[in-house]
């Protein structure tokens, strides 16, 4: 595995660990955390897309 994969199940077994908790601040810190996620998610992809439809584009000319 490569270190952003493993960085990302670390991210995932704290998230996890959070939403077990008991009380409502350790919830909203996990519930907070996935949303940070999400937003870095959707980030990534949109690079991604971007960097496809420029590649798309030079293959075209």
């Amino acid at each position: 595995m490569d270190d952003k994969t493993i960085e990302s199940m670390k991210i995932v077994i704290e998230i996890r660990e959070r939403l077990k908790a008991n009380d409502f601040e350790t919830l909203e810190d996990g519930l907070r955390m996935i949303i940070d996620e999400t937003i870095l998610i959707r980030v990534i992809l949109k690079d991604i897309l971007d960097e496809l439809e420029l590649r798309n584009k030079r293959f075209f000319l």
